[in-house]
């Protein structure tokens, strides 16, 4: 039996950590609910610093998902008393995620005007394996 592509993103769980496995030491965790994807990307900075960036995707079509993206800076996490008044957002572009299959993706991001398109798979902890719905004949990414 030949697999059968995935139609809806409601259908198609992207939630996962992905990487390009050639460029060990950044990364993507998106974490998905209904057709809405949390996107937390990790790297370093310019000046060789770890930083991050979040998005909330929303579905576009066509098993993409597309949203703002956004720093954020706050009180240092070791300090006695977290300060709600510190923490600052920041717009600094936009994210894109195109699910090619199952396990393949392409990420396009933009911070500050520095565009950056990536290939990324599935970091993949567990094997991830095909399961068939019910009646539906979708296959959907299941943690095995």
């Amino acid at each position: 039996l030949a697999p059968i592509a995935p139609k809806s993103a409601a259908l198609t769980d992207v939630s996962d950590v992905w990487w390009n496995a050639g460029e060990s030491g950044w990364g993507l965790q998106l974490v998905q609910n209904d057709t809405v994807v949390f996107a937390t990307v990790y790297l370093y900075a310019a000046d060789g610093r770890p930083s991050h960036y979040t998005a909330t995707l929303f579905h576009s079509g066509n098993l993409v998902w597309a949203g703002d993206l956004y720093e954020a800076t706050g009180p240092w996490f070791g300090a006695p008393g977290f300060n709600p008044s510190q923490v600052a957002r920041r717009k600094v572009g936009a994210m894109r995620f195109d699910l090619v299959d199952l396990s393949t993706a392409t990420l396009r991001y933009d911070v500050d005007g520095v565009n950056v398109l990536k290939a990324v798979t599935r970091l993949g902890f567990k094997v991830v394996r095909q399961q068939t719905l019910s009646t539906s004949g979708l296959l959907l990414a299941r943690r095995g």
